[in-house]
């Protein structure tokens, strides 16, 4: 029996889970690779810090207040999610894990916008969503054409069979 999974996890590291690209495509891959930032960037960094120390269960509580509100429009916000994102990728062949991915969050975005202030508008995150499914389906494939050609490549040095 095939267990059902439908929740998420954060997983963090200093390398990308490419070694199962499997692993690699039911995830929401977000890079932070810069090693230069501005002081903005680093009192925003410090903010953030202060508020990771502080705890995030206000912001579940906050987020609670509203689940029938969420469960009511996450249908409608789901096949918005998927219009928005699929017309700005008309053009490339995404690998559909991927794509289903990063709609959860575009969808919750709008299920609960009118309830919660955020501090980016749903241009923003579709911009960044787009921006994201991108490279990430680009790094899927160069990995998959990569493990391929190793494959292929150990698969030839295989002695033949007498």
């Amino acid at each position: 029996m095939q267990a059902k999974v439908d929740s998420g996890i954060i997983l963090t590291g200093q390398e990308m889970p490419t070694a199962d690209i499997a692993l690699f495509s039911r995830l929401i891959y977000l890079t932070f690779d810069r090693g230069e930032h501005t002081r903005e960037e680093k009192q925003n960094f410090e903010e953030l810090e202060r508020f990771r120390q502080i705890g995030a269960t206000h912001i579940t509580l906050q987020l609670l207040k509203h689940r029938e509100q969420f469960r009511a429009a996450f249908g409608n916000s789901w096949k918005k999610a998927s219009e928005d994102l699929e017309s700005r990728l008309e053009n490339d062949s995404i690998l559909d894990r991927i794509m289903t991915n990063w709609k959860v969050p575009v969808a919750a975005y709008l299920a609960i916008r009118d309830y919660i202030d955020f501090p980016f508008t749903y241009e923003d995150l579709l911009q960044v969503a787009v921006r994201g499914i991108k490279n990430q389906n680009s790094m899927c494939n160069t990995t998959d054409a990569k493990s391929r050609s190793l494959l292929r490549l150990n698969w030839s040095k295989l002695p033949e069979k007498r």
